[in-house]
């Protein structure tokens, strides 16, 4: 288990480097293992961040829809 000094995106990414480099040390592979893992955390960010883009995207055309019904029935 590793403490953090802050919950910041640096700090995060540097304890993730000693522990990547701790298991490269343990299992004596040439980066293979560390490169998988590194490759499966960028692709799961990369989901997240479409994800969240897309969900954002739906919540303000949802939201201008709600405001248009809510000014077409206020005008009525």
């Amino acid at each position: 288990m590793r403490q953090l000094a802050t919950k910041s995106a640096k700090d995060t990414l540097n304890a993730f480097e000693v522990i990547l480099e701790d298991i490269k040390d343990k299992t004596k592979d040439t980066n293979s293992v560390t490169k998988e893992i590194r490759l499966k955390i960028t692709s799961t960010m990369s989901d997240m961040a479409s994800t969240d883009k897309n969900s954002t995207l739906s919540f303000k055309s949802f939201g201008l829809k709600c405001l248009r019904n809510y000014m077409k029935s206020g005008t009525s």
